[in-house]
């Protein structure tokens, strides 16, 4: 079972009706929308969406598969589930609570009257009715303002449309009717006087209908059966039947509804609400086409049934069970632990063992265990334990033991053979030669030698197979592998499970039925072999155990499958049947193939595409696209299945489609384009070498005339730096030192004339200093970056020595590279200005310059330990600006980080030279 809510995909736990359309798509209406479901993920459709309104209470389908949608408040809708388009139509009811589709007219009951719908030149249009039956049995209809007269249900069943009361009525109609041409005729005379409120067919001959809280059996002539279903006042609404039971839901007076299944044999009765726990009121109930039952609920969201496998009887007993036999109408099932034994499906006893167990046998009219860690013991009456691994009963060659060495009992001898390489599973006989199955392939026993010896077969794969298992089914031996199942004759062997056909490849048991069916037993549940086909078992079929450990039959025919939990026993009388294939829609647009697999029961689906009838490629998603458009030029078939793990295939048509190409892309069409284009490039080609050629000659002169003027640019600023060093420089250093001679006579001058010469030693002085730093970067060497970092440090050493401030300089300069123009002038200037600054004001004991140039990013930081300050606590900010304004017009960055908490200055310029 599975319950949908809000938790895992609806959007509303209030639901109403379910559909399953042609498509095999199921759909909900919800008090939030409507959804679609494709037994793996939900899809909602709201007024967002185009509907005119989110409650949706029914939905039916039309023969072009459009959807027709009930709401309530929004009337009805019309959908479209492939383009998606939805339109409503204005003009008819608002409030629909359900729908009824017959050659394309809608019907609907709803407040003591009927809607019907119907298209006409492209317009829907619509009548209200209600109904009354006329003396000569047929109903007349009349409008909508007689409110004294009937309305009706309406059930379509194998084509044929038929009316009986509403399930809310002021006045009932009686009796069934079914529509002939234009009439409506009563159809079933005999229930002329019953007021029938739900009708169903439970086979081609045989009708149920509901009467109040009593179901009816008919056929067309005559009532075969009826029986109350004791649930109080309550009224049968809807019934739907599935094999041997009949599904009816009721309501009482109040309209709460149940839902009850009723086998119509031993007709023994169950509320499903109370057995799965539902404990809202039932809205609707479905079957789709893999026979789950659907059950939607007002406040308890929806919920999916599984079906049972009446075929298969479980007998948990939390054990693994590795073996068993049987002996006078008992099972015997081994544990390694424990033999249980089991009579008329029921636990009688369960007996300790001395050692542990491996495997159990009959012979003759005993139970022989054999285990390890034990010598000879008695269990009981016929039941005995024995030391060893397996032991087996062969036609020619006896008993065989297998335990430390292979015994063979009838024989009195023995042999060895190498227990670290392989260990024996099983034996058999074939064409008077002896096999074993051991964990290394096959071994053949060499009687004159008396030893055994690998195998070899005509395929590889098999002989390094582990076989764990084999059966003898007329001239072939078939074996039990992990890697699937073989066919063996001799030295020939074939792989006769291809992929996809068992549920798992490891093989663990196999076991020919007294039909001729191979039954095998795997890591993930049990197949059957039979005509070619396989049949597939699983968990979800009804067995107790994923893991089958052994699989055998009694003397009744039943198969016994023992696994990790317990035994589950199946009447192999044919009543076990396959599951329905899921469906498959597959939809064309050219060379894309759109496909999907529709199943509900939760296995695993196999997805398979085959391309011109070539072997069968995996699909990895049960929905998706295939796309051929990049295939090469040609015609093509292509064919599409897909199989639960019980079930048959379901197989798509064959698709026929061509891949072409337009003219343009023909290969002589290449070919051609090609040597044209091939023909225009070499000839481009050879122009551009020419034009290169004369260009680079033109280059080479070019850049000889460039080194020519860089080499009289440079001679030129180096004689301009000379001779402003030797005139200007000169005289302005002859001013200061005057000045300053000067000064020391100073004691015979006015004062006046004093604050005169020290101001023009002072200017002097500044001149120099600048005229010097103008001479440097003058110099042709003054472009590079180590040439500019020794400036400033060697400006820094000798300012800043004079006040006792350590000056430290450490540089990470992995280049000497060439600064672009103006840069260094605005550096020594920008640090300059720092390191002044720093002595006049930051009252430091210590600075730090740092230089770091990493081939692309230039970085130079300038840092003291002094006093620190506010920005906006300095008066006079040119200088700051002016050094960050030198930074900008280069190009670059500059920061200033300081506070007057004591974590002192720090100014870091920023910048790309390349």
């Amino acid at each position: 079972m599975m319950h949908f809510n809000t938790n895992n995909g609806l959007p509303h736990d209030i639901t109403y009706g379910l559909f399953q359309d042609s498509s095999g798509y199921i759909w909900i209406g919800t008090d939030s929308g409507l959804v679609k479901f494709d037994g793996h993920q939900f899809k909602i459709y709201t007024s967002n969406d185009a509907l005119s309104s989110n409650f949706i209470i029914a939905i039916n389908e039309l023969s072009n598969k459009n959807l027709a949608i009930a709401t309530w408040r929004g009337g009805l809708n019309i959908f479209n589930p492939y383009t998606e388009e939805i339109i409503y139509y204005l003009e008819g009811p608002k409030k629909l609570s359900n729908i009824e589709i017959f050659r394309d007219t809608l019907y609907n009951y709803h407040d003591y009257r009927n809607n019907v719908f119907w298209a006409d030149d492209d317009e829907i249009r619509h009548k209200k009715i209600v109904y009354s039956p006329n003396e000569s049995n047929r109903l007349k209809e009349f409008d909508i303002s007689r409110t004294d007269l009937s309305s009706a249900e309406f059930k379509v069943i194998e084509d044929s449309l038929y009316l009986f009361s509403s399930r809310k009525y002021r006045q009932p109609l009686k009796g069934i009717y079914i529509q002939r041409g234009n009439e409506k005729v009563l159809k079933f005379p005999f229930l002329e006087h019953k007021i029938i409120t739900s009708l169903n067919k439970v086979n081609k001959d045989v009708f149920i209908a509901g009467h109040e809280n009593e179901a009816i059996l008919f056929n067309q002539d005559k009532i075969l059966e009826s029986f109350h279903l004791d649930t109080g006042n309550t009224r049968i609404l809807k019934v739907e039947t599935q094999g041997d039971y009949a599904y009816l839901m009721n309501a009482d007076d109040k309209g709460f509804m149940q839902l009850f299944s009723f086998n119509l044999k031993t007709k023994h009765k169950k509320n499903l609400a109370e057995v799965y726990g539902i404990k809202s009121t039932i809205s609707d109930f479905m079957f789709d086409h893999e026979s789950n039952l659907w059950i939607s609920s007002f406040g308890d969201g929806l919920y999916c049934i599984f079906p049972e496998d009446t075929a298969v009887k479980n007998i948990p007993l939390n054990k693994n069970i590795v073996d068993i036999a049987f002996l006078d109408n008992k099972a015997f099932l081994l544990s390694n632990r424990n033999v249980f034994a089991i009579e008329d499906y029921a636990l009688t006893d369960s007996i300790a063992l001395q050692g542990f167990g491996k495997h159990i046998i009959r012979f003759k009219d005993s139970i022989i265990i054999s285990s390890l860690e034990i010598n000879s013991n008695s269990l009981g009456e016929n039941i005995w334990e024995h030391y060893g691994y397996r032991r087996f009963y062969l036609e020619k060659h006896g008993s065989i033991v297998i335990s430390n060495k292979i015994e063979f009992k009838d024989l009195s001898k023995h042999c060895g053979y190498d227990k670290l390489r392989y260990n024996v599973f099983d034996a058999f006989e074939l064409s008077d030669n002896l096999f074993f199955c051991t964990n290394d392939g096959l071994y053949r026993y060499h009687e004159d030698a008396n030893k055994i010896e690998k195998h070899l077969t005509s395929n590889k794969a098999l002989d390094n197979s582990i076989i764990n298992t084999s059966i003898q089914k007329k001239d072939s031996i078939f074996l039990g592998t992990n890697t699937g199942l073989w066919a063996f004759s001799g030295n020939k062997s074939d792989l006769i499970s291809q992929d996809g056909d068992l549920i798992n490849q490891q093989i663990n048991a196999l076991f020919l039925d007294h039909d001729d069916k191979i039954w095998i037993g795997t890591q993930s549940g049990a197949s059957i072999f039979h005509n070619g086909a396989y049949r597939n078992l699983t968990q979800e079929s009804g067995l107790l155990s994923s893991y089958v450990s052994k699989i055998k039959e009694d003397g009744n025919n039943n198969i016994w499958i023992t696994g990790n939990k317990g035994v589950s026993i199946i009447k192999n009388n044919g009543t076990l049947t396959k599951t329905n294939p899921p469906i498959l829609n597959i939809t064309q647009k050219d060379n894309r193939f759109y496909y999907s697999s529709i199943s509900f029961n939760r296995t695993k689906l196999i997805n398979q595409y085959q391309l011109n009838d070539e072997a069968w490629t995996n699909l990895d998603n049960r929905s998706g696209v295939l796309d051929f458009s990049n295939y090469k030029k040609g015609d093509y078939t292509l064919k599409l299945r897909s199989k639960k793990l019980d079930s048959d295939w379901a197989i798509s048509r064959k698709y026929i489609f061509a891949i072409t190409i337009p003219w343009y892309k023909e290969m002589w069409v290449l070919f051609f384009l090609s040597a044209v284009v091939a023909s225009a490039i070499i000839l481009f080609i050879l122009k551009r070498l020419k034009q290169s050629k004369l260009k680079t000659k033109q280059l080479q002169s070019a850049i000889k005339k460039r080194e020519a003027l860089e080499k009289e640019l440079v001679a030129v600023r180096h004689n301009i730096a000379q001779d402003f060093h030797d005139d200007l420089g000169n005289k302005l250093a002859r001013i200061s030192i005057l000045s300053s001679l000067l000064e020391g006579e100073s004691k015979s001058l006015y004062p006046e004339n004093k604050e005169l010469l020290s101001q023009i030693s002072t200017d002097a002085d500044y001149l120099y200093k600048g005229t010097k730093d103008f001479i440097f970067t003058l110099k042709n060497k003054s472009d590079y970056l180590e040439e500019v970092a020794t400036y400033i440090s060697d400006f820094g050493e000798d300012y800043l020595k004079q006040f006792n401030i350590v000056f430290e300089v450490e540089k990470q300069i992995t280049s000497n590279v060439k600064l672009p123009y103006y840069w260094s002038k605005q550096i020594i200037y920008i640090f300059k200005e720092a390191l002044t600054n720093i002595a006049k004001h930051a009252q430091c004991e210590k600075v730090d310059l740092t230089f770091e140039y990493n081939s692309t990013d230039l970085k130079i930081c300038c840092k003291d330990d002094g006093k620190g300050f506010k920005f906006e606590q300095v008066r006079n900010k040119g200088g700051l600006q002016h050094i960050e304004e030198r930074a900008i017009s280069i190009g670059c960055d500059l920061t200033i980080d300081s506070n007057e908490n004591g974590y002192g200055t720090k100014i870091v310029f920023r910048g790309k030279p390349h």
